[in-house]
């Protein structure tokens, strides 16, 4: 009985000095970053749009190699654009189309509805949707929809390229950000998104 105690004892102390640790660890969140920063990073990286539930976060710390498939020209010229405004950023990891598929671990595709659910099934139910992603740790699979409008395909091309670096959800209450789900114009990174 001692012994389970003891043990018992031994656990608290364990937990109460991750609890500390973590009480450091989010006083140095927000003294970085805002409570706005902080609740739009809840909502885009954790929040699932299709049921309000917590998932695990995921972090790409790969070199992004992207392959496209059935892309015009005009999308090719979109992504290398959208890529050069990801490497101007800085961040730890690079963004580069190559036409290899097996040394890829992004695909793009561009199709019309029909096309795309063969990719996708259960996605693409709809003419409203214009593109969706289905991403794991350093590897990612996007649809994007063929359309007439050139300024919504390459918004939603921008959207999707960066959900699949684990960004998943869209936002609903921010509304300068690039997930802002009611956006209907092409827009560039907020400095929040910039933050995140």
């Amino acid at each position: 009985m001692n012994v389970i105690k003891y043990l018992l004892l031994i656990l608290m102390a364990m937990l109460c000095m991750q609890c500390d640790c973590r009480q450091e660890e989010l006083e140095k969140l927000k003294q970085k970053y805002t409570i706005e920063e902080l609740n739009y990073f809840y909502e885009v990286v954790f929040y699932n749009e299709t049921a309000p539930i917590a998932r695990s976060l995921s972090k790409w710390d790969k070199d992004v190699k992207m392959c496209l498939i059935g892309a015009h020209l005009e999308d090719s010229i979109a992504t290398t654009e959208i890529f050069q405004e990801l490497n101007e950023m800085r961040l730890p990891i690079r963004f580069s189309v190559v036409s290899d598929s097996t040394t890829a671990n992004m695909h793009m595709f561009f199709g019309t509805i029909k096309y795309l659910q063969t990719k996708f099934p259960d996605h693409f139910t709809s003419i409203k949707h214009l593109g969706y992603v289905i991403t794991d740790k350093n590897k990612s699979l996007i649809g994007i929809q063929n359309v007439n409008d050139w300024v919504e395909k390459k918004m939603t091309m921008k959207e999707e390229i960066v959900q699949g670096l684990g960004l998943l959800s869209d936002s609903w209450h921010y509304p300068n950000s690039l997930f802002f789900q009611g956006a209907d114009t092409y827009k560039s990174f907020s400095t929040m998104d910039k933050r995140l």
